[in-house]
This record gives structure tokens, sequence and C-alpha cells, in this order.
């Protein structure tokens, strides 16, 4: 008991503070820049230029999280997670609205279950927006300022989504029949990884091959579906994890930057193919 808790101690002294943040800013920023190599020449040449924009403000969601500004905090911090298990088994439904009703109804707090693949979606459709905006005004900087911001954040929450233990209730260490989580540091330790190991932008862009989605809704959800079924895996390997070491911590930082990047991408592409049927409203001039 005593080594396993200095271990503990001492993981939490590498890791620094505590962080809610998915693969942390460091992490963020590889997989954003990452996304943006692995774009088709098809986008905009402004917005695959703009990675070094787009991955400053993949970091910003996590600011938000802060308790020096609860009432933003508050309604931040639940878009980034999605506790699959206390939906008691029904299908995560495609508008946010419609969990609320699926909440009442099993008594269950919307903010305890999370908001992440609403986050994500909606983010994306707003990035479509901006993307008919430039369809209209290409010459506009501003707009293109507004694309990359908006493609931050949106990825920030697709890649929240590609970490296992933001979409359980096991989130850091496996919760008892009590519902008591006992934080052991594994979240951190997954957080972590990508910097930790080192991983290069370059290698994961060369295997994330973007696509679009024709539902995004429905791409999202079966996103957040296959990291959930990564749980198990998480746990099974969780000494690796936590060390950084060894073929199965490598193989699944490996794995899951890869199927971040190549999610976000394809966000980011179907976003593109999104805004060329947007009608934007007569009164709007830029």
């Amino acid at each position: 008991m005593i080594a396993k808790a200095l271990a503990v101690c001492t993981l939490a002294i590498l890791l620094g503070p505590t962080s809610v943040a998915a693969w942390w800013c460091g992490g963020h920023t590889i997989l954003t820049k990452a996304t943006f190599m692995a774009l088709p020449e098809s986008m905009p040449a402004f917005f695959r230029a703009g990675s070094a924009a787009a991955a400053h403000s993949a970091c910003d969601p996590d600011l938000f999280n802060n308790k020096r500004v609860p009432e933003l905090s508050a309604k931040e911090s639940p878009e980034h997670y999605f506790d699959l298990e206390l939906l008691d088994g029904r299908r995560a439904p495609s508008y946010r609205h419609q969990l609320l009703a699926i909440c009442d109804s099993l008594g269950v707090s919307p903010s305890k279950v999370g908001y992440a693949p609403y986050a994500t979606t909606e983010w994306t459709e707003r990035l479509a927006i901006a993307f008919a905006e430039h369809r209209r005004w290409p010459e506009n900087e501003l707009i293109q300022d507004k694309c990359l911001l908006y493609s931050g954040i949106a990825v920030h929450y697709a890649q929240d989504l590609c970490q296992p233990l933001h979409v359980t209730v096991h989130f850091d260490g496996r919760m008892d029949d009590n519902g008591k989580v006992p934080h052991s540091g594994i979240h951190e330790g997954v957080d972590s990884l990508i910097e930790r190991l080192h991983l290069s932008e370059s290698g994961i862009a060369a295997k994330a091959i973007a696509a679009s989605f024709a539902d995004i809704a429905s791409a999202v959800h079966e996103e957040m579906m296959r990291t959930h079924a990564l749980v198990d895996t998480v746990y099974g390997h969780e000494q690796e994890i936590q060390a950084a070491s060894g073929n199965h911590a490598e193989n699944f930082a490996n794995e899951r930057a890869v199927a971040a990047a190549r999610f976000s991408a394809s966000l980011l592409l179907s976003a593109w193919e999104l805004s060329e049927n947007v009608e934007l409203p007569g009164w709007l001039e830029r």
C-alpha cells in the first residue's frame, strides 16, 4: 500500500497540477497540427496554412473551465465529457435538448452525463456557417480568422471524445457500487500520454486520412462509441499507461492520436462541404 501511494504521488508530481483536460494543451496542439497536415487540398489554402492559429485556439476550452469564473466554468465543464453508462442503455440522442428530456425521465442531472458530443457537433456546424461566409467573401481576413478560431474549438471537443476516460463514469479509476471513483491518477496518465511519448505531428498525420461525413451528428456518435469500447483497454494496461512505457502504452497512444486527428480532420472537411449548401440571410453584409 505504501509503495502504491508513493507511486501515485510520484506520478502526480511528474504530471503537474490536476487537470480535467483531455490530452493537455500540448497534446491538443500536437493533434491539431497533425489534423491540419491531414487536410485534403480541396480545403481553402488560407485554412490549411492556419494550423498555428487553430492549435492556439484548441487550448481555449480548457481555459474556460476556470473556477475564478464560476458561471462559465459550470457551463463549460460538462462540455468535455459524456458518461454513457448513466443513460442506462439508451442511445445518446441527436440534439442537446433531447438529452435533457431523457435525463429528466431517468432522474439524472444532464450536467452529470455531460454534453461532449453536442459541443463537438455544434461547433462543427458553427464552423460550417463561417465557411459559408468565406465562400461569399473569400478575401475577408476577419472571416478567415473566425474560421480558424472556430476550428480550434471544434477539434478540441472532437479530440476529447477520442479519450476513453472522457466517455465513461470510470473516468479516473473504476467506479464502485456506491458511485465512488477512486481518483487513481489514470486520467492524467492518459491525458499526458501524447506529450510524454513525444508523438510527432507528421507521424500522426501520415496515418490520419480525412473523409467527409454525410451526417455529422451520427458520425460523432459512432466515434464516441468506438472510443467507449476502449475503456477496458485502458484499465487492462493501466500500469504501462501510467508509466508511459511498454508496447501496450505506445500502441494505445498512437492509435488514439491517429483516431483523434482523423476524426478532427474529417469534421473540418465535413464543415467545409456542408458550407456549400448553407444559405446566409439577405441582411448579412460583411
